[in-house]
């Protein structure tokens, strides 16, 4: 049961840098663990007639909206809590969405992986069109080769490209690594690190206070909190 616990968190956490997030829907916040609430950022709520539910969704709404709104909320309406400032009561109109994503069936993960007999050639690289300034350099390269064509003969000319001095490099041109240790992270860490931070800030200043609001593993949080001491973002024990 860890190791499923720890896949999902480690999808949620990993496809939120990529553009993927995860949705939990539920008829009623009681059935849902309270770091699971409280690390979601975006909330639908819908009707709720159930004195739990309405106890702990007001919770979270209340004063913006009341209990008896949100008891005698009409269909296609609800509250949105997340895009904006305070809590919202929106109207969700209907819209007919096409469907055109391909699901691999099951039967595909049993297929054998047919491998090619020759290597496949790289596809070519799709040219970057090339600047005015670059063009006229590129003429006036192409101008002096043909003077140069008319002067001289092949061996001449390589044997005078001989004698030319090596080009050195100048240090100016040569890119320096990055010297902001963040910016050496991957994206993943510093989502992780941007989202820890913030929880911190918000009084979540403990490893097992983190782990909770979080729903990372131990490990992972351990991690996390190194990497932002490290950062100086946080006060280090020594």
């Amino acid at each position: 049961m860890s190791d499923l616990n720890n896949a999902f968190f480690a999808m949620a956490s990993n496809g939120r840098s990529n553009g993927y997030t995860t949705i939990i829907s539920t008829p009623s916040l009681t059935y849902v663990a309270k770091a699971f609430i409280k690390s979601s950022q975006i909330y639908f709520f819908l009707r709720h007639s159930e004195k739990n539910d309405l106890d702990e969704c007001m919770r979270m709404l209340d004063p913006y909206v009341t209990r008896e709104q949100l008891e005698t909320m009409p269909i296609g309406c609800g509250v949105v809590k997340g895009f904006t400032p305070t809590p919202m009561i929106v109207q969700f109109d209907t819209k007919k969405s096409r469907d055109l994503a391909q699901t691999p069936m099951l039967e595909r993960l049993s297929m054998p992986i047919i491998m090619a007999d020759e290597p496949m050639e790289p596809l070519p690289l799709r040219q970057q069109p090339m600047p005015s300034s670059a063009k006229s350099e590129v003429s006036a390269i192409e101008k002096l080769t043909a003077i140069l064509a008319e002067r001289f003969t092949e061996e001449e000319l390589l044997a005078a490209i001989e004698q030319l001095p090596d080009r050195q490099s100048d240090p100016e041109d040569e890119e320096e690594p990055p010297t902001d240790p963040f910016a050496a992270l991957s994206v993943a860490d510093q989502r992780k690190i941007e989202w820890a931070k913030h929880l911190w800030e918000k009084g979540e200043a403990s490893v097992r206070k983190l782990e909770e609001a979080s729903g990372w593993s131990n490990y992972e949080t351990r991690r996390i909190i190194k990497l932002m001491k490290e950062l100086g973002l946080i006060e280090s024990d020594e």
